[in-house]
């Protein structure tokens, strides 16, 4: 399941520049694919973030190192695994929540026709 992170106002006229907060706060497994953000280090691996691995490269820099930015509308994507669509859904939903931007939004409706 990918859960897209926007800014308020995508596509037309969104803020940029703001701190993104909480992607070090995922779940293991969980991963962050950037669209359109800055990051001070970039794409760099770095093993100390959480989970490590390819969720770390993905996830971007450790917090010392400086704030992962907004730079555009279509923010990010979070992307789950679940034994079942609702799980992975459920999980989608509730790691989406911990990442954090002025005027984040998402569609809390994503896979939900798929229950129908």
């Amino acid at each position: 399941m990918a859960l897209g992170l926007v800014a308020q106002g995508y596509p037309h006229h969104f803020p940029i520049g703001a701190a993104i907060q909480g992607l070090s706060e995922v779940d293991p497994g969980v991963l962050v694919f950037h669209d359109q953000t800055h990051s001070p280090a970039g794409l760099r691996y770095t093993p100390a973030a959480r989970g490590g691995g390819i969720g770390a490269l993905l996830a971007g820099a450790s917090p010392a190192l400086g704030a992962t930015t907004v730079t555009g509308g279509h923010v990010a994507a979070v992307v789950t695994l679940g034994a079942t669509l609702a799980g992975a859904r459920g999980r989608a939903l509730l790691n989406a929540e911990r990442i954090s931007f002025p005027g984040r939004t998402y569609r809390e409706d994503v896979g939900a026709h798929e229950f129908r």
